[in-house]
């Protein structure tokens, strides 16, 4: 399970795992927004939660007669920074570049799409590395595997082809992590609407 992480204006900021979230939790570094609600994160004796958990997860608990049920956490709010790493942006790895351009081969004579058989996806530098081209998210885009044998070594120009979408840099680490999401909770679609 994953929790989507916003800053205290409520923008998406990142998701992280089930198990980051609540470690953040109850060093009190986070506060529950939100709570999925048909996932449970524990069941037990109503006592241990009185005993074991903050106040702040009180709203997450239902009572059922001396069992206590802890909704999982959908959103979380840092009162803290969240580190993703040393960089600022994704790195262009071709699972990124895949989720950017939606999985589909950015060839516009192709332009299929491998949604659901995307290890037929391969990064593909535009102006190719052996002719002086850089290995950034403007110079890489998404091709089928086809397609990429084709193009080879040779320009777009060389070969007449045009892109489906022009190649940018992702504005945040969120904006890939969603695109890889395959089916994208109710619980977080407030925030991404709001952005």
């Amino acid at each position: 399970m994953q929790v989507m992480a916003v800053d205290a204006k409520g923008k998406g900021l990142g998701i992280v795992p089930m198990e980051r979230a609540i470690h953040l939790i109850l060093r009190k570094l986070a506060r529950v927004v939100r709570w999925f609600d048909d996932k449970v994160l524990w069941m037990g004796p109503v006592e241990i939660v009185n005993a074991v958990f903050p106040e702040d997860v009180r709203d997450g608990v239902v009572i059922r007669q001396t069992t206590a049920v802890i909704k999982a956490p959908a959103v979380i709010q840092l009162m803290t920074f969240l580190k993703f790493g040393r960089r600022v942006t994704p790195a262009p790895t071709t699972r990124n570049v895949a989720a950017r351009d939606n999985y589909r081969c950015q060839n516009s004579r192709c332009g299929k799409s491998f949604k659901h058989d995307p290890h037929r996806l391969t990064k593909d530098h535009i102006i190719p590395l052996s002719r002086g081209g850089k290995n950034t998210w403007e110079n890489i885009t998404t091709l089928c595997d086809r397609c990429n044998s084709r193009k080879g070594s040779h320009t777009l120009e060389e070969l007449d082809w045009t892109l489906l979408s022009q190649p940018r840099v992702p504005e945040t680490h969120l904006e890939v992590q969603i695109a890889r999401v395959k089916c994208l909770p109710d619980e977080w679609q407030a925030i991404l609407n709001n952005e």
